[in-house]
């Protein structure tokens, strides 16, 4: 019988630590987007822009006013790299792979990247558009380690 009891309490324990496992939180950065058919996370339009205007924030630390500008230029912007990726996406199911033209896509994303730049700096003060220019010097000089870290075989470290 005593054995039986230690039993249950052993099974009753690991029953409650599998569902106390299951309802953890998504992740250290909140609420994501829901998960492809690979498994993979796809943030929607409107947690992209909630999470870029966060981070934006952080580095330039805008207004009340500034951060809805921000976060309405930022969904824009999200919206049309989203429209753009199901286009790719849609060619690639079809197996339309050979017209697609990667160095004009990329300019293009470029073309987008500079227009939503230029739309954050009409809406920063002088100072705020100094530090955000920095800080997206300093993330490109993180890509850049990053991709010579993936050349070599390694991963950098993930800041």
């Amino acid at each position: 019988m005593k054995i039986l009891k230690t039993l249950m309490s052993i099974v009753l324990a690991f029953a409650s630590l599998s569902l106390m496992a299951q309802d953890r939180p998504q992740g250290p950065r909140g609420e994501r987007g829901q998960r492809n058919a690979q498994g993979r996370q796809e943030w929607t339009v409107q947690n992209r822009a909630e999470r870029e205007t966060a981070r934006i924030h952080q580095v330039v630390n805008l207004s009340d006013e500034q951060i809805a500008n921000v976060y309405k230029v930022l969904y824009t912007c999200a919206l049309q790299d989203s429209v753009q990726m199901a286009k790719v996406r849609a060619e690639r199911e079809q197996g339309n792979t050979q017209n697609f033209d990667r160095e004009a896509f990329r300019k293009q994303y470029e073309e987008r990247n500079n227009i939503k730049k230029e739309a954050l700096n009409a809406i920063f003060t002088k100072e705020q558009a100094a530090a955000y220019e920095k800080w997206l010097q300093e993330m490109e000089q993180r890509r850049q380690q990053a991709r010579q870290n993936r050349q070599g075989g390694e991963r950098g470290p993930r800041n």
